[in-house]
């Protein structure tokens, strides 16, 4: 099978980790070709040259929905023939001619999540406006959608009842699976308790909330932790204001393979957010054995289980007593780890992942 991957929209975040991650996890399946587009910035610091002979790798220096990105994408349909497409998260902007396999990773408003009450109208109605224009594009470009869980996936049985619909769960990348486990960090003397959270910023990610808890953390005479965030410096000192960044820091954007470590310095990881197709942070933290503090909505309780910690995410005041909780509950914080990971046993591995994926490749293409 020779399989044109886009990934040219994809420049930042946990839909860029999936597609990288499957770009790597292809090198398993050595009896297709693979031609990968990257957007330009991803391309230069990718190491693209470590792959063998059938992995062929294209840079794409426009936005993915730029007319000079669309013509090249055609282009290279043109040249390569492939006998199927896939952008690992659309919409892709372009409707090639062979068969085209969708990723799905936009977030619904889920009817318990509060995001919905943070916008303006003003926003909300360019936030919906946006959403329609994107699903039309899943209409008019996608041949097959593939979700992240299950859920997602009866939601767009739904929205586009005619186009056939799969599920391949999201997971942590290998990498993961191959850090050397860590002694618990000692809590004897107790050090600086570390929250990570590892997310690129999005509205809905719900950073702003924090220095309102490092307020109700303080007001309690809770002095000895810091929030660890994994921000550019530029979007970290627009919205962390300077008197709490002692409590507050970020390392910067990480290569993936960077993150197990963050996880084995930190104690345990916050996560915040007010919706979500997926985050692959939840079986990140599970892997790597970190307690998960995170919000008490429907779509986390349903990858989390039992594994999770839950607070009221616009609740600075809850969420502080839940943290000041987890901080001195040492039969909690192992009790989650455990369930933790019996929890992760139910996400695909990486591995696994990109053979469901290839695999709804070769169906599309029989069909």
């Amino acid at each position: 099978m020779r399989i044109l991957v886009n990934t040219s929209c994809l420049t930042r975040g946990g839909g860029l980790q999936v597609a990288l991650s499957f770009i790597e996890e292809c090198r398993a399946h050595p009896e297709h070709d693979y031609h990968i587009v990257l957007e330009q910035s991803i391309h230069t610091s990718f190491d693209t040259k470590s792959f063998p002979e059938n992995h062929t790798f294209y840079a794409i220096k426009k936005p993915s929905r730029h007319p000079k990105s669309i013509l090249q994408l055609k282009a290279l349909e043109k040249t390569l023939a492939p006998d199927c497409v896939f952008s690992v998260f659309g919409p892709a902007y372009w409707t090639p001619k062979a068969p085209h396999l969708v990723g799905f990773a936009l977030p619904p408003f889920y009817d318990d999540s509060p995001y919905k009450n943070l916008l303006s109208r003003l926003e909300l109605f360019k936030h919906q406006s946006l959403r329609r224009f994107k699903y039309q594009r899943f209409a008019k470009e996608a041949d097959a959608l593939v979700a992240e869980t299950d859920y997602i996936r009866s939601l767009l049985l739904k929205l586009f009842p005619h186009i056939p619909t799969y599920t391949v769960s999201n997971t942590f990348h290998r990498c993961f699976s191959l850090a050397k486990p860590v002694a618990t960090i000692n809590q004897e003397t107790p050090p600086i308790y570390k929250l990570l959270y590892v997310s690129a910023y999005y509205r809905h990610k719900n950073f702003e909330i924090i220095p309102e808890v490092v307020d109700a953390l303080l007001h309690r005479g809770v002095k000895d932790f810091c929030f660890y965030l994994t921000l550019p410096e530029a979007v970290y000192a627009q919205i962390i204001p300077e008197k709490y960044r002692y409590h507050v820091l970020t390392v910067g954007p990480q290569h993936i393979e960077n993150c197990p470590s963050l996880y084995q310095q930190c104690h345990c990881s916050f996560i915040p957010t007010l919706t979500e197709c997926f985050t692959a942070t939840y079986p990140e933290s599970m892997v790597m054995r970190r307690p998960i503090l995170t919000s008490d909505l429907s779509f986390a309780r349903s990858l989390c289980g039992e594994a999770a910690l839950y607070f009221q995410p616009l609740n600075p005041e809850d969420i502080a007593e839940k943290i000041i909780l987890l901080m001195h509950n040492k039969e909690l914080q192992n009790s989650l780890i455990l369930k933790g990971e019996a929890q992760v046993k139910l996400f695909h591995s990486a591995a696994d992942r990109a053979t469901a994926y290839l695999d709804i490749c070769k169906n599309l293409i029989i069909s």
